[in-house]
C-alpha cells in the first residue's frame, strides 16, 4: 500500500509543476521538492531563509537558512542517504544544477526517471538524467492528500 501512496503523491508532485515554466522562487526544484515532502507528511523549513528571485539570491536564502548547499539541508532533515540506483518512486534525488551549491533537486517519477526542469524541456517534465550527486529515502508520514 506504500508503494501506491509514493505513486500517486509523486505523480501529484509533476502534475502540480508539470505545466510551469521554471522561474526561480516560485517554480523551480526547491519549490517542488518542498511541495513533495509536505505531501509525504514532513515539515519542511527551507522558507526561513527567505524569499529569492535569482540564482544569487536563491544561494544567499540557503545560507541564511543555514546550509551550504541543497544537499546538506536534505542531511539536516535526516533522510538517509542511499544509493541513486536505490531510489524507489517519490524520493528525492540531487544533480548537477546551477552550480555547485545549487544543485538541482529531483522527485523519483520510476524507471530511471526524475521530475524536474531543464532547459530542452518545456516546463517541468519527466526528466532521464545521466549523472547523480546523492539521493535520500523520504519516508512516507501518514495519510495526507
Amino acid at each position: 500500500m506504500e508503494l501506491v501512496r509514493r505513486v500517486e503523491i509523486a505523480q501529484a508532485t509533476f502534475d502540480r509543476f508539470k505545466d510551469r515554466a521554471f522561474d526561480w522562487g516560485s517554480a523551480d526544484c526547491v519549490q517542488a521538492a518542498a511541495w513533495h515532502l509536505r505531501a509525504m507528511g514532513h515539515t519542511v523549513l527551507l522558507s526561513k531563509g527567505g524569499r529569492y528571485r535569482t540564482a544569487i539570491g536563491a544561494a544567499r536564502a540557503l545560507r541564511r537558512a543555514g546550509y551550504d548547499s541543497l544537499s546538506a539541508a536534505l542531511d539536516a532533515m535526516h533522510f538517509e542517504r542511499i544509493a541513486p540506483a536505490a531510489a524507489w518512486t517519490g524520493d528525492l534525488l540531487a544533480l548537477p544544477g546551477h552550480d555547485e551549491r545549487i544543485e538541482a533537486i529531483g522527485v523519483a517519477l520510476g524507471n530511471g526517471r526524475i521530475g524536474g526542469w531543464h532547459p530542452d524541456a518545456l516546463g517541468y517534465a519527466a526528466l532521464q538524467p545521466e549523472t547523480y550527486l546523492a539521493a535520500w529515502r523520504v519516508p512516507l508520514i501518514g495519510d495526507r492528500p
